[in-house]
């Protein structure tokens, strides 16, 4: 038996941080190239695929208890080299956000396993991912300046939470509809195509969304 973990992690990728040697840059041209890469691996396993031996089909789902990651020493040295490089760029990192803010260690997650079998592969679901999120759909017009501003104003984890990511499509008052990612201390907005309506999706720890939904109501 073939068995392939499946742990959520395409769905949602976080492109602005990159390692400094890989050659493709973020954002969409990141997301082109590996799903060039990804559709070029599917053709190749199909072109040599063989008929299976078996053709049983089955679905099971069950809760289990799996531990969460608990903070260690090695950890604490990589934050503390992140901390020193935030210093010299201003610029807040990913890890050392989500190192303060675990609140998991030595706890238990109690957990839905999915699996499915496909004649001799199994597929086993995992979740792996411990933040919520918090969306809403809007009509509201936004000039470019406006959400700039109201984007800049996630860092602050006392009124909102601590936000990891947000990201989103709205209307503009020009007529156009605006694109939006954020990751602490960095923002990106730009013009793109149009949306049917306006959507916008925030990811962190211990959100506010009472504050959140006021923000972009505004």
């Amino acid at each position: 038996v073939v068995t392939v973990f499946l742990n959520g992690c395409c769905g949602d990728l976080n492109m602005s941080f990159d390692h400094p040697s890989r050659r493709t840059p973020s954002k969409l041209p990141r997301n082109i190239s590996m799903g060039r890469a990804i559709g070029g691996l599917a053709i190749a396993a199909t072109e040599q695929a063989e008929p299976m031996e078996t053709n049983k089909i089955a679905a099971r789902i069950d809760f289990l208890d799996i531990p969460f990651y608990t903070r260690d020493a090695a950890l604490d040295a990589e934050v503390e080299a992140e901390r020193e490089k935030m210093k010299a760029t201003g610029k807040l990192s990913p890890i050392v956000v989500m190192r303060d803010n675990w609140q998991f260690d030595g706890k238990i997650a109690h957990v839905p396993v999915q699996v499915m079998q496909c004649g001799d592969i199994l597929f086993v679901g995992l979740p792996g991912e411990i933040f919520t999120s918090w969306g809403m759909e809007t009509m509201h017009r936004f000039t470019e300046q406006e959400l700039s501003a109201k984007i800049a104003k996630l860092d602050d984890a006392e009124s909102f939470g601590t936000v990891l990511r947000a990201k989103g499509v709205v209307p503009a008052t020009e007529g156009e509809w605006l694109h939006f990612d954020h990751v602490p201390g960095e923002i990106e907005v730009r013009r793109g195509p149009a949306g049917v309506i306006g959507r916008l999706c925030v990811i962190g720890s211990k959100l506010n969304e009472a504050a959140l939904k006021a923000l972009f109501s505004e």
